[in-house]
């Protein structure tokens, strides 16, 4: 199994925080922060192809249920009480996630998509947990830096880094 993406934010998790990942996939980062001490996880994602996609190919329509059922059996000892499985849009499911400690965006990476997925979640953290994400890009063009900055920005909200990833602490 491969290094979670959110490896570089877990010093940032508390043991014991609820959360949210927006772009699950595999499970892998699911996993890590259930296992870093996470008590529950809102895990996003629609497991399906749709306009805007990375990768829109045909292989992947056949791929999405596989790729969700190789991710629950991965969280499985976790299944009772530790998570709950929203598959849908991020822009849908926020209306379903009550205020928590963290967010974790690794979804989809176009511009578009990260800024509002930051500005339907920013309204979740609640004051001293964090908005975190992956692929902040610093040696390069980044949609998602771009986006991530814009929101930051615009809000006067400080972006933290750690390779690869970001985190804006909520401060009020």
């Amino acid at each position: 199994m491969s290094e979670p993406s959110c490896q570089g934010i877990l010093p940032y998790i508390k043991p014991g925080w609820v959360g949210v990942e927006i772009g699950v996939q595999w499970g892998i980062s699911a996993l890590a922060l259930l296992e870093h001490g996470a008590r529950f996880l809102y895990l996003i994602d629609p497991w399906e192809n749709y306009a805007g996609y990375a990768d829109p190919s045909p292989y992947w329509n056949s791929l999405h249920d596989d790729i969700l059922l190789e991710c629950k059996d991965r969280l499985k000892k976790y299944e009772d009480r530790h998570y709950a499985i929203l598959r849908m849009y991020s822009s849908e499911a926020h209306v379903f996630v009550p205020t928590v400690d963290f967010v974790w965006i690794d979804g989809n990476h176009s511009y578009h998509y990260v800024k509002e997925d930051c500005e339907n979640y920013w309204p979740k953290v609640r004051v001293g947990g964090v908005l975190c994400g992956h692929d902040y890009d610093t040696t390069g063009p980044s949609e998602v830096r771009d986006a991530v900055d814009d929101f930051a920005r615009e809000r006067g909200l400080l972006v933290k880094t750690t390779p690869s990833c970001f985190f804006i602490k909520r401060q009020t």
